[in-house]
């Protein structure tokens, strides 16, 4: 059924590219001749326009976009988890490591083109499926389909938010009311979150995607596990709580061992996105993050690493990658935490100057360049159990359920090789909690930039950081593209750009 993506997106009408927007909303009118009743006009082509919006979301290499894991190398370089191995001066990944974003940020205009173009794809969609006439176009199919298409909507939102703050809420594909549109409080666009959640969750209620045991379809336990985290970032505990006790008490899924966790059909992934195009064989994060040999795949790179004269060589060859961990996160771990081992790669180098035997680290959670796999199967984790549990804990401490709390914390702790904590007080718990979803979701789904700004810890953690002198508060949120403002007045810039 893949394999029909194409028509949909270079022969349907609906799939259309952004890049070339003149407006944040305004968008080339569709060049195909095929109609909407044709794409919509029975259970299997309608499938295939909604697997074409997921691939949107992850198969256009050339394009830096919000779900297809370049967010997670940006947002690594802002939290203070990632740093530029390579001679970086002046690109984009100084600015973002730095913290110096001007109003000019090319990779945030990219970002936020990318988020509208999903929530674009999504209406269409949805548009198409309610205007269809067909009766080979079923109701349980309108409706499994419509339900992923709200909580493709409410994905692409919650990370815009929380890259721009207000940003305008697109709900139709109607170009005349979409040009008009302004920024809507941050309130209204969570409300609309919470609606497009709970509405996908009762559609995709029996939705034969559950039986897909590749995640790659979204349901009715994916829209309850981003509900959760929605409810979480508006700290409505109750709610959070609520949802992701749905998830976890499910029977649906379990925790992996540390190095499945990231593998393909692993039964911790609760929703997948799936990277059809090998060549290179990468995720893109793992182009970023991983070299192009290492240890991973050549084991006895390590002994070869300590000769200075070989590790000069390899210098030439990729040993390092593009971003690498910083001290900030490798400190992060306790000494036995195996998450430090199974999710970090490293470089040795020569225990002799100027060398003096230093490590350097780098993120593992990705198929990158390296791996010693002729066909990888490329997914790209976007919702797993380890997470649920996380925003359970904290949920939890919040309401003051402190044991039941403790104990969440100590499921994650237990599976990384740690032992039990018993923190005291509401105070140490949340601490708690904050340290495993720092050593958890390290360089995922954006989780550590976006923790330090919902907690109000950013400014007293990044400020710190020598490198991101002199701190620049405003820039947590990023600049709204220049384009955009200039041919929309009723958008506003953020404050300080």
């Amino acid at each position: 059924m893949r394999n029909k993506i194409r028509y949909i997106i270079y022969g349907g009408l609906l799939l259309v590219n952004l890049s070339a927007c003149k407006k944040l909303i305004e968008v080339d009118q569709p060049i195909s001749t095929v109609s909407t009743e044709s794409v919509f006009s029975s259970d299997e082509k309608a499938s295939n326009a909604v697997a074409g919006v997921y691939s949107s979301m992850i198969n256009d290499r050339s394009e830096t976009g919000i779900l297809n894991s370049v967010l997670d190398v940006y947002t690594s370089l802002l939290s203070g988890e990632c740093q530029p191995y390579i001679q970086t001066s002046g690109s984009a990944y100084d600015a973002y490591y730095n913290g110096h974003l001007l109003n000019t940020d090319g990779v945030s205009n990219f970002f936020w083109q990318n988020g509208y173009k999903i929530i674009y794809n999504a209406n269409a969609v949805m548009e198409g499926i309610a205007n269809s006439t067909s009766l080979d176009l079923t109701a349980p199919a309108r409706a499994r389909y419509r339900g992923e298409m709200l909580f493709s909507r409410a994905i692409a939102y919650f990370m815009l938010v929380n890259l721009y703050g207000d940003v305008p809420l697109v709900l139709t594909t109607d170009i005349n009311q979409n040009i008009a549109r302004g920024r809507a409080p941050l309130a209204d666009v969570y409300h609309q979150m919470e609606l497009d959640l709970t509405d996908a969750i009762t559609l995709m209620e029996g939705s034969d995607a559950e039986t897909n045991t590749n995640k790659y379809y979204p349901t009715k336990y994916a829209a309850k596990a981003l509900l959760s985290r929605v409810y979480l970032f508006q700290e409505k505990w109750d709610k959070a709580a609520e949802f992701a006790d749905a998830v976890i008490n499910a029977g649906k899924f379990s925790l992996e061992p540390l190095n499945k966790v990231f593998k393909h059909a692993n039964k911790e992934s609760i929703w997948v996105l799936h990277q059809e195009m090998n060549t290179p064989k990468s995720l893109l994060a793992g182009y970023h993050f991983l070299p192009v040999v290492s240890s991973t795949a050549i084991p006895e790179l390590d002994e070869y690493m300590k000769d200075s004269t070989t590790y000069e060589l390899m210098l030439a060859g990729g040993i390092y990658p593009i971003i690498g961990a910083t001290n900030e996160l490798v400190n992060s771990f306790e000494a036995n935490d195996q998450r430090s081992k199974a999710w970090l790669g490293h470089v040795l180098s020569p225990d002799v100057a100027p060398y003096n035997g230093y490590i350097f680290y780098y993120p593992e959670k990705y198929m990158g360049p390296d791996r010693d796999v002729k066909d990888p199967i490329l997914d790209l984790i976007m919702l797993r159990l380890g997470e649920v549990y996380l925003i359970r804990a904290e949920a939890n401490a919040h309401l003051n359920k402190l044991t039941e709390a403790v104990a969440d914390i100590n499921v994650i702790r237990n599976r990384a090789g740690l032992g039990n904590v018993s923190p005291e007080g509401q105070d140490a718990v949340l601490q708690a909690v904050a340290q495993e979803r720092k050593v958890e979701l390290f360089a995922e789904n954006s989780s550590r930039f976006f923790d330090l700004k919902r907690t109000g810890k950013a400014k007293e953690v990044l400020g710190a950081l020598s490198y991101k002198q002199p701190f620049a508060e405003y820039t947590l949120l990023l600049p709204i593209p220049a384009p955009d403002l200039s041919k929309s007045p009723v958008i506003k810039q953020n404050p300080g750009y």
